[in-house]
């Protein structure tokens, strides 16, 4: 029987990606989809500070999700395996029999489009807790009059040299004079951006980096911003990219 078998490595914004793309496949070539979610410390889960949320605990499953057990008992099988540089390569196709896994960090490489990704993230619909954590967002919104601009502000090295707090700091300061709603994973930026003149929403993040809680506002901010009228993001992201297919034809931008 056939089967895609995929890992998912990285963050939240690569997992998604990743998933949706091999769910793209799974449709596309009428095969059963099977996920390995890697949770914990660094070195097993893609992430150098590991990644500490279950799939379930963010969304309800649209397939098949294994153990890594049950993972490694499918690739001592028949299987044919991808690695990261032919995925980048664009040379992917799916085994005749047997199981075929690949190991993502993002979308697999010319397997989709971004709406063949968007349809199939459209259909990943968000747990109980995932729903709570988005109704106290939009209470925060009603609470501090958002009037419709939100910033994502990542905390990735690049934004370092790209200089992000410098260009959000001038942006706010230029461009906006209501309240903003702000998703950011640097603690250092995110004080700095919210302790300006400006009002901010901004759900907290009191918990320890790549927690299942804090995870949780992650998830939460993404569909926030999927529907924000104005969109303002670093270029580099995993997250930016997800948001950039979600939003369709609503523009991400980049502040000057």
């Amino acid at each position: 029987m056939k089967k895609l078998l995929i890992t998912t490595g990285g963050g939240l914004g690569n997992r998604l990606l990743g998933l949706a793309s091999a769910m793209v496949l799974s449709r596309r070539h009428g095969i059963e989809l099977q996920v390995y979610w890697p949770v914990g410390e660094p070195g097993n889960t893609g992430t150098s500070e590991g990644f500490h949320c279950e799939f379930d605990q963010l969304y309800i499953p649209p397939c098949e999700f294994v153990t890594q057990l049950e993972c490694n008992k499918m690739l001592a099988r028949q299987h044919r395996h991808y690695s990261l540089k032919s995925q980048l390569e664009g040379i992917c196709p799916v085994a005749d029999d047997g199981v075929t896994y690949f190991y993502t960090h993002g979308a697999i490489k010319g397997t989709a489009t971004p709406a063949e990704l968007q349809h199939e993230l459209l259909t990943i619909r968000p747990g109980s807790q995932l729903r709570n954590r988005l109704l106290a967002a939009k209470v925060l919104m009603d609470d501090r009059h958002y009037d419709g601009m939100m910033v994502r502000c990542h905390g990735h090295p690049k934004a370092r040299r790209w200089n992000s707090l410098v260009k959000f700091q001038q942006l706010l300061r230029h461009d906006h004079h209501g309240s903003f709603y702000l998703s950011c994973d640097d603690h250092d930026t995110s004080v700095r951006l919210a302790g300006s003149r400006h009002r901010t929403v901004m759900l907290p993040r009191p918990w320890k980096r790549n927690s299942c809680d804090e995870l949780m506002t992650v998830a939460a901010d993404l569909m926030m911003l999927i529907d924000s009228d104005t969109l303002y993001a670093t270029p580099f992201s995993a997250l930016t990219e997800f948001l950039r297919v979600m939003r369709g034809s609503r523009p991400v931008v980049y502040p000057e």
